[in-house]
Parts: C-alpha cells; sequence; structure tokens
C-alpha cells in the first residue's frame, strides 16, 4: 500500500503481486491483469529515471524461471487535466536483431574500405602474388574483425529503442 500512495493505481490493490521503491522517488508496480498478462508501472521524476528502472524490472523478471515472456512493450505516460497522454513508446530488441544491426554499421564503415582496399592493391601488384595475398590477408582479418566487433557491440548494446508516440 506505501507503494501505492500518489499513484492512480490505488482501486488496482487487489491486483498487485509485488512493488519496490526506490530512492529519490522511483516506484516500480507489478500488477497481475490477467491469466497471462502483468503490467509493471514505473513511476520516476524524470524520462531517465522511468527508462532505466523499466528496462530493469524487466530483466529482473525475465530472471523468474517460472514466467514465460512472449511480447513486450512499453509506454510512457504523462497525466495532465486527469487523462493519460502517451509520449514514449519503447519495445524490445531480440540479441539477434541487434547483432544484424551492428554488423550493417561495421561493413558499412569498415568492410568497404577493406575491400577497395584489396581491390585496388589486386589491381596495381597484379604481376606479384606477395601484395596480392596480404592485400587478400587483410581483407578477411577485417571482416573477422567486423563480426567480433557485431557481436560485442550486440552483447553490450540497450536492447530497449523508444520513439515517440503517435
Amino acid at each position: 500500500m506505501e507503494a501505492l500512495e500518489g499513484t492512480n493505481l490505488t482501486d488496482y490493490a487487489h491486483l498487485i503481486i509485488g512493488s519496490a521503491k526506490f530512492p529519490p522517488g522511483i516506484k516500480v508496480i507489478y500488477l497481475h491483469l490477467t491469466n497471462d498478462e502483468i503490467q509493471i508501472s514505473v513511476y520516476g521524476k524524470s524520462l531517465a529515471q522511468i527508462k532505466t528502472h523499466c528496462t530493469n524490472a524487466l530483466k529482473r523478471l525475465k530472471k523468474i524461471s517460472e514466467i514465460k515472456i512472449s511480447n513486450i512493450s512499453a509506454s510512457i505516460l504523462i497525466t495532465h487535466d486527469g487523462t493519460d497522454i502517451d509520449i514514449l513508446s519503447g519495445k524490445e530488441a531480440s540479441p539477434f536483431r541487434l547483432f544484424l544491426s551492428a554488423l550493417t554499421d561495421r561493413w558499412t564503415s569498415k568492410g568497404v574500405a577493406a575491400a577497395v582496399n584489396a581491390g585496388g592493391a589486386a589491381l596495381i601488384f597484379k604481376s606479384t602474388e606477395n601484395p596480392l595475398i596480404s592485400a587478400t590477408i587483410g581483407f578477411v582479418a577485417t571482416l573477422v574483425g567486423i563480426v567480433f566487433e557485431a557481436i560485442h557491440h550486440a552483447w553490450q548494446a540497450e536492447s530497449w529503442s523508444w520513439s515517440e508516440s503517435k
């Protein structure tokens, strides 16, 4: 009940399955809405705090082995004249999508340059094999580096993306 103070969820007290209060002024409330739906309400003083605690609350929920999560989305609402207005929407990207995004970015920034360098070396040094072999080895090494950078980026990247609601 302490977590509900100052929120618009007091009528839903019977649906609460957990809550947490984080200083300064952050509240996270877990509601069991239907048999297969849990809503997490995060109250805070700034958008940055709300985004951070929203993603942290979901990470904690995912660690519970009995809960199977199939769909995750988020909305950040502000109350104006008694009406909730949706200002930001968020969704979580899969690790594979993060990897593909990083791979595309790295290929554009590094792979194209390596391909141009290797192609140029192959055209200029056709008569001798050593520069061609060196260019090919450099190109393959760049490709391997791109893949490992993309994996590292996907591992470290924030999995949530936020956009303005329509």
